[in-house]
């Protein structure tokens, strides 16, 4: 692929004892694909704050009597510049059981779509763009003159977006990642935590600007509310929101978009997520009676099958299992279907139908 040059100029002050400063101009060359290193070159001349810390589980002490982190016990409305859609649930079985669902890291959340639309004169088309690993816990995001990074714990760190290309919107969708453990956004939770509270994600963080300081630069939506097994959502969201989300859609409220053309990053910001296991079933393929399917999230699924004038279910093949810390596996097997029978793939754990019913 060819690498685009991007000229920027950077008005790095160097304070000296004769409170004077100068400016330095530095070429650097953002583009999709570039390695950690190239991005670390470039955070270091332009953002020596940054830090790359290993991760640690920080949403406060661990209150014994609950095994979840402490909170105010004050309930907070939510920032008159954030908003929520619930008009389209998604319904869950369950947080992840192998570690407190409530820390969740850049780099756990590698592989959903981020996608930013562009400001200015005749500005380029919105590009989608992978959410990847950075370093060894943080995630990024990298297009043609502008990136995105994550260095860890998303409770205890920032997201920081650098850009030389003027932005007008960045959506970032962790619960649309393939395979596991997805990343879901959670915005509410303060000790006493409000009937919205989904048991086990602890306390969240609704969307926070750092930087620039000077008042809210941006407005923020929070979409695709995800609901537990379980757990029943409030009926009126307007007094108590939801608090998990798939969704966080942060549009900026200057017409021309963000651009940072100094030193520090464009637009710094806080926004907790946690993690979601999300059992689902792939199916990939069906050829001449060979089924290829993959199934993510530990458990086991079976093959099962209903007369199309019956309601009763019947395995007919399985289970098919995935192993705790293997993440998810593909299968491959001889499947032959009868006529006037209809076949799913259930969760043998939760009895949940994981894929629509195929009839044949």
């Amino acid at each position: 692929m060819k690498q685009t040059s991007i000229l920027f100029t950077i008005a790095i002050l160097l304070y000296s004892a004769s409170s004077t400063y100068v400016l330095a101009e530095e070429e650097f060359n953002i583009y999709p694909g570039m390695s950690d290193k190239e991005i670390m070159d470039i955070l270091a001349q332009v953002d020596p704050t940054l830090e790359v810390d290993e991760p640690v589980i920080a949403e406060d002490e661990v209150d014994n009597s609950t095994s979840e982190p402490q909170g105010s016990d004050q309930l907070a409305p939510l920032p008159s510049y954030i908003t929520v859609d619930d008009t389209h649930p998604v319904n869950k079985p369950g947080l992840c059981p192998n570690h407190p669902p409530f820390f969740m890291t850049g780099g756990e959340m590698a592989e959903f779509p981020v996608t930013v639309t562009f400001g200015g004169v005749n500005p380029p088309p919105p590009v989608t763009v992978p959410w990847q690993l950075f370093n060894i816990n943080g995630g990024k995001a990298v297009g043609k003159g502008w990136f995105l990074v994550e260095t860890g714990d998303t409770w205890t760190n920032q997201w920081k977006l650098y850009t030389t290309v003027p932005i007008t919107q960045i959506i970032l969708e962790p619960l649309q990642k393939v395979g596991s453990p997805k990343g879901v956004f959670d915005i509410r939770g303060p000790k006493p935590f409000p009937p919205g509270h989904t048991p086990g994600s602890a306390k969240g963080r609704p969307i926070d600007q750092i930087r620039p300081t000077g008042g809210e630069i941006f407005t923020a939506i929070y979409s695709e509310p995800v609901l537990i097994s379980g757990h029943n959502p409030p009926t009126n969201v307007m007094d108590d929101p939801h608090d998990l989300y798939g969704t966080l859609t942060i549009n900026f409220n200057d017409p021309n978009g963000i651009v940072g053309l100094g030193k520090l990053p464009a637009f710094t910001f806080f926004a907790d997520t946690d993690c979601l296991p999300v059992q689902e079933v792939l199916l990939n393929s069906y050829e001449n009676g060979t089924l290829n399917f993959t199934v993510v999230g530990e458990g086991a699924v079976s093959i099962m099958e209903r007369s199309e004038d019956g309601v009763s279910l019947t395995a007919v093949q399985g289970p098919f299992t995935v192993e705790r810390g293997e993440g998810q596996k593909t299968f491959t097997t001889q499947f032959t279907p009868q006529n006037g029978y209809c076949y799913s793939m259930m969760d043998v754990d939760n009895l949940n139908i994981m894929t629509p019913e195929h009839c044949f």
